[in-house]
């Protein structure tokens, strides 16, 4: 138990990491990808834990050191890292998500993932769960242009929206 309280700051990004690796695997296995929302909370979590563990770092740090100038860089140096992680975190947030929501076309269920930033973009993708999806593309429209693809990622159909 002393020993627990002794590496507090390591436990939040030591269950991120074993919890990527669990669905790592099972991506593998499954061969799922994981949605978007549960990919976002997992990516949040891993921001919230290199904070906890940027502090843990200068807690650990400020202990050993005993001169307030060492003891500043030391802090300045962690404030930098705090902000560099949040930052990213903002870009990578502003720029990698996209939504995906659960649409039912000719009997089949699919999940639908808008991929649009500066032109139109859907993906449909399998639907499997709420957590996972299949990592074949059922169908692509991009720019007023679709693919159909079968479940085996055979293209059976391709064409132009005339809108």
């Amino acid at each position: 138990m002393n020993k627990l309280k002794r590496l507090w700051g390591l436990i939040p990004i030591t269950a991120f990491l074993i919890i990527k690796l669990i669905l790592m695997m099972i991506e593998q296995m499954f061969n799922l990808v994981l949605r978007d929302l549960p990919s976002l909370f997992l990516f949040v979590f891993l921001i919230i834990s290199t904070l906890i563990l940027i502090f843990y770092f200068y807690q650990q740090m400020s202990m050993h050191i005993r001169g307030k100038f060492a003891r500043s860089v030391v802090l300045l140096l962690c404030f930098f890292l705090a902000l560099v992680n949040l930052i990213s975190g903002m870009i990578q947030g502003a720029f990698a998500y996209h939504s995906d929501k659960i649409v039912i076309e000719n009997g089949i269920v699919m999940v639908a993932r808008d991929t649009s930033y500066l032109n139109f973009g859907m993906e449909y993708y399998e639907y499997k769960n709420a957590v996972f999806r299949g990592k074949q593309m059922l169908k692509q429209i991009s720019n007023k242009t679709y693919w159909l693809y079968d479940k085996d990622g055979k293209l059976i159909e391709t064409g132009t929206y005339n809108q």
